[in-house]
């Protein structure tokens, strides 16, 4: 496989993107000195930028400079001396010891600044011992220049404005540099950007803090340790928050924290916590919390509340499944929830050279059908070739940069309901215009990125073949279910479609051992409800 090469000064080049991303949508949001530091970055010439870049791009904030050698960047002494004299990095007279010891210089290198502590002892306790000798230590002692790199906190900043959080780094360009994403063409613009008050960026950056301060927390640490920990968390969260993308963020954050603390059994901080949320599973917790607690009349009645209005697919059936746990402990007969019904045959295949989906591929094409291994792409691929530009129309917020494969409300409710006359228009040209329709988009959109287009998979034979065998109602109706729920029901679809003339076969194949799950019944249940041909197929059950 041939390698591929990025263009020389790439990461340059993508980090200008970030500062002109910030300038053109964000100026008004940005501080005064955010605006002196982007207007003294373009006074660095281009060896000075790019060596700033790469600063930004290693970890940490301390470097030697016997460490940094790049090719392109051939005079480093002289983009060194442009960088102190504009502040972007320091030379520091002289180092905390423990800083020093611990985080730049390697063992030998200690034991060469500190010659009198003992070669046996491990780097932690040499260290210690050394920031015991002295506090600081004068950096002209050191075999390198040190330097201090200031200001990094922009960088976050920077990303933030462009990606909608801060662990997204420039590496984020590379596949496109590649060539390897191609991105759609859509509306950016001041009037429909992601931000409109600096605070909701200071909010999403603080709540990336907490984040990362939480998926840091000692796992074996003492439940009072953990329960402190996770209590300090909380108090360091941001508060009124109105930003739909942050709000969300932060209510999963929440959601895990709450988690925790019933995990640890405290239970009424859990409860207030998942109070504090509207995203699944809170209502769920609060439920089993209250039944663990024999709360049952408050369970049943948070229960009822799940069913008449669930968050989405899989709450209602959580919801139904915790109805009928409930009478049963309060002595209420209730009729079992239906299963829905499934056809299903079972057959007997040799598996020892191939998977079974293969092998069930094999034997149907055997009888004269079209067998494709798919499983969620065939419908996906569809449902994005037919909404396509509705998944990239110039919705407030849901576009920040141009490498976005899909919306940042996508798998949210907001999805549908802010696009719905966009989405009745679009049914109405479908149904009028069928799959000649899909045929046009595939055309001219082969090859960019759709989140529910996999391209390799979906190729223009499918498509013919779902041309002659689907009519376009019946689409509209599976269409109309993932728009529903379009987190719910993205996957779940069965593992084969087969074609054979103008009919087709839907087939989920389950091998020894086997069963379905919970987003294949679900969609098993549409099937029944449209009256579409799906089955499974048991394989030497």
């Amino acid at each position: 496989m041939q390698q591929m090469e990025l263009p020389e000064g790439y990461y340059h080049r993508n980090f200008n993107a970030l500062i002109e991303h910030a300038q053109n949508h964000y100026s008004d949001l940005l501080h005064r000195e955010e605006l002196q530091w982007i207007k003294d970055y373009y006074a660095l010439d281009r060896e000075a930028q790019r060596l700033l870049v790469r600063l930004y791009s290693r970890k940490g904030e301390w470097f030697r400079s016997d460490k940094l050698h790049y090719a392109e960047i051939p005079d480093l002494d002289r983009a060194f001396e442009q960088l102190v004299r504009l502040s972007f990095i320091s030379i520091p007279d002289a180092i905390d010891t423990e800083v020093l010891c611990r985080s730049i210089l390697t063992k030998p290198e200690v034991l060469k600044l500190f010659p009198q502590l003992g070669k046996s002892l491990s780097k932690s306790n040499l260290v210690q011992q050394a920031a015991e000798e002295c506090e600081e230590i004068a950096t002209d002692q050191l075999d390198f220049t040190l330097v201090h790199l200031e200001y990094s906190a922009f960088l976050d900043t920077l990303t933030t404005l462009f990606f909608a959080n801060a662990r997204q780094d420039l590496s984020q360009f590379v596949l496109s540099d590649l060539g390897l994403h191609q991105f759609e063409q859509y509306s950016l613009s001041k009037e429909l950007r992601f931000f409109n008050r600096r605070v909701e960026v200071e909010q999403l950056l603080s709540l990336a803090q907490v984040s990362d301060r939480y998926y840091q927390m000692e796992k074996s640490a003492s439940k009072t340790d953990k329960i402190e920990t996770l209590s300090a968390l909380l108090d360091a969260m941001p508060v009124n928050i109105e930003h739909s993308y942050v709000t969300r963020r932060h209510q999963r954050l929440i959601n895990n924290i709450a988690r925790d603390l019933e995990r640890l059994e405290d239970f009424d901080k859990a409860i207030q916590l998942f109070e504090q949320s509207t995203l699944a599973p809170s209502r769920e917790r609060r439920v089993r919390i209250l039944i663990k607690r024999d709360r049952l009349s408050e369970a049943k009645s948070l229960v009822e509340q799940m069913l008449e209005a669930p968050q989405d697919e899989p709450e209602h059936e959580v919801a139904q499944r915790l109805h009928q746990q409930l009478n049963r402990k309060l002595g209420i007969k209730t009729a079992r929830v239906s299963k829905p019904t499934i056809a299903s045959y079972h057959i007997e295949l040799d598996l020892t050279a191939q998977r079974v989906e293969s092998a069930v591929v094999h034997h149907l094409e055997q009888t004269g059908w079209q067998a494709y291994f798919l499983e969620n792409t065939f419908l996906t691929g569809l449902f994005g070739l037919a909404f396509w530009d509705v998944i990239y129309a110039p919705i407030e917020g849901a576009f920040l940069n141009a490498y976005q494969i899909g919306p940042k409300d996508l798998y949210t409710p907001e999805f549908t309901e802010k696009r719905q006359p966009l989405i009745d228009t679009r049914k109405e040209e479908l149904q009028h215009l069928g799959f000649a329709e899909l045929e046009r988009v595939y055309q001219c959109k082969q090859g960019l990125t759709n989140p529910f287009v996999h391209w390799p998979m979906f190729d223009l034979t499918v498509l013919q073949h779902a041309k002659h065998c689907f009519r376009m109602k019946e689409l509209l109706g599976l269409f109309e279910i993932i728009l529903a729920d379009v987190r719910s029901f993205r996957t779940g679809m069965p593992d084969l479609i087969a074609f054979k003339n103008n009919d087709y076969r839907w087939i989920e194949v389950k091998g020894p051992g086997d069963k379905l799950q919970d987003n294949q019944i679900r969609w098993f249940k549409q099937f029944s409800n449209l009256g579409i041909k799906a089955e499974v197929c048991y394989v030497n059950h």
